[in-house]
């Protein structure tokens, strides 16, 4: 594959992710992909990759991707992904928290006649999940506070 093709191959799995549209996924990843970053739950391959997917836009149904500083050779790509969205859904274990997100994903994807064969990333949610975090334990607080005021 070319670089422009690549990068085309690239954007239109990242679109099929932000949009839902997980069949458009079938032709441009391999079945039988190597992802090297699984979360709890994801199984292997392109039904794995799915479920990611559908984890992610569960959690921030209005899930935006940015794509930034892509870096390809002959067939690997290299990019940086500027995810964003609204968190009203779990979040790896964290409860939905109406807060909006902001995180970024580092992926590296090898490709072999046309499909990704296989898949890296490092996802920096620490910032977050952190601040989820954060907001979830001032609720909390604020509801243990409002139910010892009214006699709870």
């Amino acid at each position: 594959m070319s670089n422009p093709q690549l990068v085309n191959t690239f954007t239109s799995i990242i679109a099929a992710i932000t949009e839902g549209k997980l069949d458009e996924l079938d032709p441009l990843v391999r079945y039988d992909i190597i992802d090297h970053n699984l979360i709890l739950g994801q199984g292997d391959g392109l039904p794995g990759l799915k479920y990611w997917a559908r984890t992610m836009r569960t959690a921030m149904p209005d899930l935006t991707a940015q794509i930034h500083d892509t870096v390809s050779e002959t067939n690997k790509i290299a990019a940086r992904v500027h995810w964003a969205g609204t968190h009203t859904g779990e979040l790896l274990g964290t409860p939905p928290s109406d807060s909006y997100l902001e995180f970024e994903s580092f992926y590296i994807l090898h490709f072999s006649d046309g499909e990704a064969v296989e898949w890296w990333d490092v996802s920096d949610t620490r910032d977050a999940l952190r601040s989820l975090h954060r907001r979830v334990r001032i609720l909390e607080a604020r509801n243990s506070l409002d139910r010892s005021a009214v006699g709870y």
